[in-house]
């Protein structure tokens, strides 16, 4: 989402105020024998199989390569860094753009069947606070001599390797901008908050959320978890905490936040919050600012 965007929508909402079943036994004789008891056959009961990744031949790089991915994993362990790190393919053009977690990446590509090299590769030079990762990526694409891609669970996974096929980056077409933008909370465990005021901008690219109360504003950090379907956290929330005439709603909204481990869709302007139970702790409802 574009930055001003962003900002414009946060300024926006910071303005805004066994039922128990019965036994029936028959009457027996005294004379009839005992029905010896038969031994009991046991069951194994097999575990379903898991799917095995389905691996793809690239024969089509303009439908199966070209377009955003999301790093998830450099040489095998996860990435973390500042911002959001991925890669976009421009068949047509063979360039490539992209973020490494802290600064914009342009380069050239060649690419021969599952034989892909980069070059002239550039960046910005902006200071980020998680530089290990973000200069790993770097040195990765400087090494990257081959690709596969594999479907895991429905998911498209894309890795990037060397010369001795060991993996250097593997990224997921997994797209969040889906749920990038501002929101008006409408209800938090179960209840229905009965008001507008409360409203949160989730900022997917940057990794930040922001929101208002009504009474105070809360600014934290998002981790998108790429493993888990539609996985997405909150951390680092805090408030102004000025006290207002509904605390109680606020502090049940931070702690919803704070439970969140995944999203689902819940209709096309609607989507909903789930704990790592699977329970529903709260509902969003797409803002639309043009109609404010």
């Amino acid at each position: 989402m574009n930055k001003t965007a962003i900002i414009s929508a946060f300024l926006c909402l910071a303005m805004m105020p066994a039922m128990a079943s019965a036994g029936i036994f028959g009457s027996k004789k005294k004379s009839q024998k005992r029905k010896t008891k038969q031994p009991v056959e046991q069951v194994v009961v097999q575990k379903p199989k898991e799917e095995a990744p389905k691996t793809f031949t690239l024969s089509d790089p303009i439908k199966q390569l070209s377009g955003e991915w999301t790093i998830i994993r450099l040489k095998n362990k996860k990435v973390s860094t500042e911002e959001r790190p991925f890669l976009n393919f421009e068949i047509k053009s063979s360039r490539l753009y992209g973020n490494n977690g802290c600064n914009v990446i342009n380069a050239s590509f060649r690419l021969e069947g599952n034989l892909i090299s980069f070059a002239d590769i550039a960046t910005t030079s902006r200071e980020c606070s998680h530089n290990s990762g973000s200069r790993g990526i770097l040195k990765a694409l400087s090494e990257v001599h081959s690709l596969s891609i594999e479907e895991i669970d429905g998911v498209e996974h894309l890795h990037l390797m060397n010369k001795n096929s060991h993996n250097l980056l593997t990224l997921v077409r997994k797209n969040y901008d889906s749920i990038c933008g501002p929101w008006i909370v409408t209800d938090i465990e179960g209840e229905p908050t009965l008001s507008q005021e409360l409203r949160i901008v989730i900022d997917t690219d940057q990794l930040k959320v922001h929101g208002n109360t009504g009474c105070n504003v809360i600014n934290g950090d998002v981790v998108l978890d790429y493993e888990r379907t539609g996985g997405i956290q909150f951390e680092n929330i805090i408030s102004t905490r000025k006290m207002g005439y509904n605390i109680n709603r606020e502090t049940a909204l931070l702690i919803a936040l704070e439970e969140t481990v995944a999203m689902r869709q819940a209709g096309n302007s609607s989507i909903e919050l789930l704990d790592k139970k699977g329970n529903v702790v709260a509902k969003l409802s797409r803002l639309d600012l043009k109609k404010q």
